[in-house]
C-alpha cells in the first residue's frame, strides 16, 4: 500500500515594518494529512542580481515548453540558448538530469525532421 501525502498550501500575506534584512519573504505552511504535522517552509530574498540554481532551473524548463509549443511569447528563445542556459545551471538531482536529457533529445528529434 503506498502513501501519498496531500499538501493543502494556505498562501498569507503581512507588512513587515522592519525589511532592512531581506527585500522579499515567502512563507508556506501546510498540514501534512498523513503526519498530521504542521510545517512553515519561509523563504528569504537578500539579492535579486543573482538568481539561484532553481530559479534558472525553472526558467530553463519554461522555455523549454514556450518552444516546443512554437510561442509567440518565446521571444528569442531557442535550443542553443536553453542548452547554454542547462550548461550553467548545477544539475544536483536526477530530475534535472532527466530534464536535460530530455531538451537533447528534442535538439536530435528537431535535426532529424530539418
Amino acid at each position: 500500500m503506498k502513501l501519498i501525502a496531500l499538501l493543502i498550501p494556505k498562501f498569507s500575506y503581512s507588512a513587515v515594518e522592519d525589511c532592512d534584512e531581506y527585500i522579499l519573504r515567502t512563507r508556506l505552511r501546510y498540514n501534512d494529512v498523513v503526519s498530521g504535522n504542521d510545517v512553515e517552509i519561509i523563504n528569504e530574498v537578500y539579492d535579486l542580481s543573482i538568481p539561484s540554481n532553481d530559479f534558472m532551473f525553472a526558467c530553463a524548463v519554461v522555455e523549454f515548453g514556450l518552444i516546443l509549443r512554437e510561442s509567440d511569447f518565446k521571444g528569442d528563445s531557442s535550443f542553443e540558448h536553453l542548452i547554454n542556459l542547462l550548461n550553467d545551471v548545477e544539475l544536483d538531482d536526477i530530475y534535472k538530469l532527466e530534464f536535460k536529457e530530455l531538451v537533447l533529445l528534442a535538439v536530435q528529434n528537431q535535426k532529424l525532421n530539418e
